[in-house]
C-alpha cells in the first residue's frame, strides 16, 4: 500500500479538512486512509502535513516543534484575539520602541501553562469553547502546558509587528502574542500567521492543492 507524507501549502481561506476534501475530489479512486498531522486556522496559511495511510502515527507529529511567522497589529483588539473577530480600535498613548519589544520577548521563552482562548476548539461539558463563547455562555478558564523555544522580532513599524516563533505543538499563537503585548498594557490582535516548518519538514518543499492530481510523485516516505 502506498504510504507517506504530503507537505501542503494551505492557502488562506481553507481549513485543514478542506485540503482533505479537495484531495479526495481530485482522486476519486483513492481508497486508502488520509488524515493530517495538525490543523491550521482558516485565516492562516502555510505548512500542513497530510498523512497518507500513516494516520496511526499522528501522535509522533505532536512531539515536533513548529515554526511560525506571526503578524500582529497593535492598538486594536477582537474577542477571538485575531482578525476573525469583530475589531475594536484602541489607539495607544505611546508607541513602544523596537528595543523595548526585543527586551520583552525573552520573558515568554520557556515552558509554562498557557491560557486556552475562549474562541477555540477545546471542550467544556462536551461542547467546543467557541460555540459556547458565541452564545455568551459562561466559560471556565483553562490552561495547558506549552513550550516556547524561541521568539525573534523580525520587523516592527507601528502598528505592525512581525515575530518568528518556534514552539511546541498545540501552542496558541494568538494567545501568545496577546499575552506578550498585554505585558506592556497594549491591546493587540493576530492579523496574519504562516507556519513555515514542522520538525524537519519545511514549507519551501510543499505543494499547492492544485497539484493533488499528481500527488504520488510528491509523496515523502516516512518511518518512525
Amino acid at each position: 500500500m502506498t504510504q507517506g507524507l504530503l507537505l501542503m501549502n494551505k492557502p488562506i481561506g481553507l481549513s485543514t479538512f478542506d485540503l482533505i476534501r479537495l484531495f479526495k475530489r481530485a482522486n476519486p479512486t483513492f481508497k486508502g486512509k488520509i488524515g493530517h498531522a495538525g490543523t491550521l486556522d482558516v485565516f492562516a496559511q502555510g505548512l500542513v502535513i497530510l498523512l497518507i495511510n500513516t494516520t496511526k502515527h499522528f501522535a509522533h507529529f505532536q512531539t515536533l516543534t513548529k515554526d511560525y511567522q506571526a503578524g500582529v497589529r497593535l492598538g486594536a483588539s477582537s474577542p477571538t484575539l485575531d482578525i476573525e473577530g469583530a475589531l475594536t480600535e484602541k489607539p495607544l498613548d505611546f508607541y513602544p520602541s523596537f528595543s523595548a519589544l526585543q527586551a520583552l520577548l525573552p520573558q515568554f521563552v520557556g515552558s509554562y501553562n498557557q491560557t486556552i482562548p475562549q474562541y477555540s476548539a477545546a471542550k467544556q461539558g462536551g461542547k467546543s469553547l467557541y460555540s459556547l463563547a458565541r452564545r455568551g455562555a459562561t466559560i471556565i478558564p483553562k490552561s495547558k502546558p506549552v513550550t516556547i523555544d524561541s521568539l525573534e522580532l523580525i520587523a516592527y513599524k507601528y502598528p505592525l509587528v512581525n515575530i518568528k516563533v518556534i514552539c511546541s505543538s498545540g501552542t496558541y499563537i494568538r494567545q501568545l502574542t496577546f499575552d506578550i503585548f498585554k505585558k506592556l498594557d497594549i491591546d493587540s490582535l493576530l492579523f496574519s500567521l504562516t507556519r513555515t516548518q514542522i520538525g524537519e519538514y519545511q514549507l519551501k518543499n510543499s505543494i499547492s492543492p492544485t497539484e493533488f492530481g499528481d500527488w504520488e510523485k510528491n509523496l515523502i516516505s516516512f518511518a518512525v
